[in-house]
């Protein structure tokens, strides 16, 4: 089982998870996607892009305080990074896509 927002889910993200995962690939993968950050992405398309990485089985979406009452037994979560991190790259993301548009056209009334 894996935890994190997947915001965005990119492909360094996903060679690290098939990276982690490889090494205990005798069980299933629950991957679990966090609610509760300010994300570029829905909550329903970060669990979608999740659900289509080869190594996930299973995917669900609840809180990080929902978590523990989601597994009472604690089974071994690795969470792939941590909030701050998380945040740092989808800054980055945000920076790359936004160096990448055109400069903003301000049409006034005598450009019309």
């Amino acid at each position: 089982m894996f935890a994190g927002y997947f915001d965005p889910l990119t492909a360094p993200v996903a060679q690290r998870l098939h990276r982690l995962l490889e090494q205990d690939r005798h069980q299933r993968v629950l991957a679990v996607v966090l609610k509760g950050m300010d994300t570029l992405l829905s909550l329903e398309d970060r669990s979608l892009l999740t659900a289509a990485l080869r190594d996930v089985d299973a995917v669900v979406a609840i809180s990080q305080g929902e978590l523990q009452d989601f597994l009472p037994f604690g089974p071994r979560i690795h969470f792939v990074f941590d909030e701050e991190e998380e945040r740092r790259n989808t800054q980055t993301v945000t920076t790359a896509v936004l160096r990448q548009q055109p400069a903003s056209v301000h049409l006034g009334e005598n450009d019309a």
